[in-house]
């Protein structure tokens, strides 16, 4: 069995096209207002919806929602414990950190740019393939 983990910051895969922390709202918010991704457009229309709730509640307050995504799931999961965010709904309020984490799995595999070989299929972008060939060097150094 394995021992040894890699954690990787959303940076890890700007390369393919994944959106940085600073841009990740804006592209949520894009993703909304197109509709591109019907199976997800009520959890993209919640979230936006809520993070507009926010701006009405920090109306004089710059709490840097729009530039942490992190920020704003765990304002929505606080909402939801405390059963307030505006005038959001109790059923609003149960189904957001839900329809947040949608969001965010379905913003980044929108974003991300995969590469389509023929005869091959499907294949990681660049950066990924070249960090799992140092790995591969890496490891066959060590004795198994």
């Amino acid at each position: 069995m394995a021992r040894t983990v890699f954690i990787f910051g959303a940076g890890a895969s700007s390369h393919s096209g994944a959106p940085l922390m600073s841009e990740f709202y804006r592209k949520v918010v894009d993703i909304q207002e197109e509709g591109s991704l019907e199976r997800y457009q009520p959890d993209f229309d919640i979230v936006v919806r809520a993070s507009g709730q926010l701006d009405n509640v920090y109306a004089k307050m710059d709490m840097g929602y729009h530039q942490n995504i992190e920020e704003l799931f765990a304002t929505f999961e606080m909402a939801k414990l405390l059963h307030r965010l505006g005038n959001l709904s109790d059923e609003d309020l149960e189904v957001l950190p839900t329809a947040m984490r949608a969001v965010i799995a379905a913003t980044i595999e929108e974003s991300m740019k995969y590469i389509y070989y023929r005869g091959e299929g499907l294949k990681a972008p660049v950066g990924y393939l070249s960090f799992v060939g140092m790995l591969k060097s890496l490891l066959s150094d060590f004795p198994s």
